[in-house]
């Protein structure tokens, strides 16, 4: 008997997940792009660039490492963005990085998963790549947990 379910498996498909990125500068301008073809997502045109963000994985001991993300390629000319980067307009900017799939982009359905960073550093720059260094907005070791105390009431004593 031929196993039926190894078969059908063998033709299952998780559905296709977009990355879409968004770059703001420290004045509010905002770049969009992706890797890939040019989609319009929310009324938002997402550019086609080669990129890519690595080192995203978190840990409970922490990750000394620092995600990176990797903008253009060899055929790509970002002679354009030389102004905002030199004017330092991109650091200290934001990158939102959305997970949106297919089915929704397709759709133009607002369903997407957002991881926000901050752009740290311009790491490395040519005519071509463009390369930066990325943080995690997370709180401070010094931030406290609120929290509400009860206290037992203090009932006088009755006297007849």
């Amino acid at each position: 008997m031929a196993d039926i379910n190894f078969e059908n498996s063998q033709g299952l498909a998780p559905d296709a997940e977009i990355t879409l990125f968004e770059l703001t500068t420290r004045t509010g301008t905002s770049v969009f792009f992706k890797s890939g073809p040019e989609v319009t997502y929310l009324g938002d045109t997402y550019e086609s660039v080669p990129c890519g963000i690595t080192a995203e994985k978190r840990s409970v001991e922490g990750s000394p490492e620092r995600p990176t993300l990797s903008v253009g390629g060899d055929d790509t000319d970002l002679v354009l963005l030389k102004p905002a980067l030199f004017s330092g307009e991109v650091d200290g900017g934001t990158l939102q990085k959305h997970v949106v799939e297919l089915s929704d982009l397709i759709g133009n359905v607002n369903s997407k998963i957002t991881m926000k960073y901050r752009i740290k550093q311009v790491q490395d720059y040519n005519r071509y790549r463009i390369t930066f260094v990325l943080a995690r907005f997370t709180p401070a070791s010094a931030t406290t947990i609120p929290y509400v105390k009860y206290l037992r009431p203090a009932y006088p004593h009755v006297q007849l």
